[in-house]
């Protein structure tokens, strides 16, 4: 299965916020985008399965948003989306509660991210952003490689607890996460505020049901 890893940076987390760039790693290199409209347009119509990390929740519906009136081509995305592989959400969806990247490849491969995004988002210097931005995709790469390769990925929590996320079937598309969550959702009782997980990807169905 070709695959395209991928990750944007905005100048904030609100849908108005503005688009900085995009990058995308496939079998051909990598390809940087400034124009979301352009980056939108490539997810659309490869055949490469997007990969990324929080893209069901955030990268994509940004794209989406961008989109403005167009609710064909936001139900596209959503279409996309849905097919696509989220390491974040289908991690919330097995344990109940988000990750971050760094508490995956610190562990697993003994690297982590180069900044964050909160750095990318006050950066003026959109040069540095596009490096950041393609180092995180080359990160988020060593992940999933390392999570198909060895079945299983290690984890370490900002309060230092070390756990493994096994993986035996591989990661799973976004709607095959939302499916196994509904049939066996996690156990959230011990959390004063659950993370409404459905919700988080909550867009997408109203992406597809406008546009019918």
């Amino acid at each position: 299965m070709p695959l395209a890893y991928f990750d944007i940076e905005t100048t904030g987390l609100a849908m108005t916020d503005k688009f900085t760039c995009g990058v995308v790693m496939d079998d051909d290199g990598t390809h940087v985008f400034t124009e979301s409209m352009e980056l939108a347009k490539y997810l659309t119509t490869t055949k490469n399965t997007a990969v990324s990390f929080n893209g069901g929740a955030f990268d994509f519906q940004f794209l989406a948003a961008q989109a403005g009136k167009d609710i064909f081509h936001k139900a596209r995305l959503a279409q996309v989306a849905a097919r696509s592989l989220d390491l974040m959400f289908d991690f919330a969806c097995s344990h109940g509660y988000r990750c971050s990247l760094n508490s995956l490849a610190g562990p697993s491969l003994g690297t982590s991210k180069t900044n964050s995004g909160e750095w990318a988002a006050k950066e003026t210097d959109v040069a540095k952003i596009i490096e950041y931005c393609t180092a995180d995709v080359a990160l988020l790469k060593q992940v999933h490689c390392h999570g198909v390769t060895h079945s299983f990925l290690k984890r370490k929590s900002a309060a230092g607890r070390q756990s493994v996320w096994p993986l035996p079937g591989g990661f799973r598309t976004v709607a095959q996460a939302l499916e196994e969550l509904h049939a066996l959702p996690p156990d959230q009782s011990w959390q004063s505020e659950p993370m409404d997980i459905p919700g988080s990807i909550q867009w997408m169905p109203v992406a597809l049901e406008a546009a019918t």
